[in-house]
């Protein structure tokens, strides 16, 4: 099973999964190991996600999290 590929990106081909899943686990990607207390903390804080900020909200759009990306360029529009 290569959840975590899955999860990245849903329309990657089933024949696809498994190379996908090992560049998601190559050494200094990030990671997570499962637990309750990490479940519970993620269902707290990720409601909705700000793509112009980068990171977790609220439902009332206060963050919840730093941003993911902070070298990120954000709205370039501007």
């Amino acid at each position: 099973m290569h959840h975590n590929a899955h999860h990245l990106l849903a329309g990657i081909p089933l024949y696809k999964l498994a190379s996908a899943q090992r560049l998601v686990s190559a050494p200094g990607m990030p990671s997570w190991c499962w637990s309750w207390s990490a479940f519970l903390d993620i269902c707290r804080r990720c409601k909705l996600f700000d793509y112009q900020a980068g990171r977790w909200t609220d439902f009332d759009g206060r963050p919840t999290s730093e941003p993911l990306f902070p070298e990120a360029k954000r709205d370039r529009r501007r």
